[in-house]
């Protein structure tokens, strides 16, 4: 559980350096409402692939992909939450309230992706 921790921790980072460049250059043309949406669905379906392939070896199974989503949505209602909090409430800039967001959802996104892949 181990390697497969430091397999998605490096995975994980990839797709969420993605998903902040993603993040800014959206930003540059929409809210941050529409680019978090935008970048939600990119990383999903990024991390999908990557997990299912790298992370834990499996075969991919595409019906687990409206899982996935599920699991991210739950995730995605929680970090913006946060991230709508430390941009409005205290006065973090946007940038910086989604790295955040992002990293403070890290570990049990790790394991419900972990039980989802794996059965």
């Amino acid at each position: 559980m181990i390697q497969q921790a430091l397999k998605y921790s490096f995975s994980s980072a990839v797709i969420t350096i993605l998903s902040f460049v993603y993040f800014a250059v959206l930003l540059r043309f929409v809210n941050y409402t529409i680019a978090y949406v935008i970048t939600f669905a990119l990383g999903v379906t990024s991390q999908f692939f990557a997990q299912s392939l790298f992370v834990f070896r499996k075969k991919l199974i595409v019906w687990k992909l409206p899982i996935m989503f599920c699991i991210y949505i739950g995730q995605a209602i929680a970090v913006y939450a946060v991230l709508w909090s430390l941009i409005n409430l205290a006065d973090v800039s946007e940038l910086m309230s989604f790295v955040l967001a992002t990293f403070a959802a890290f570990p049990v996104t790790f394991l419900f992706n972990k039980l989802l892949i794996e059965r």
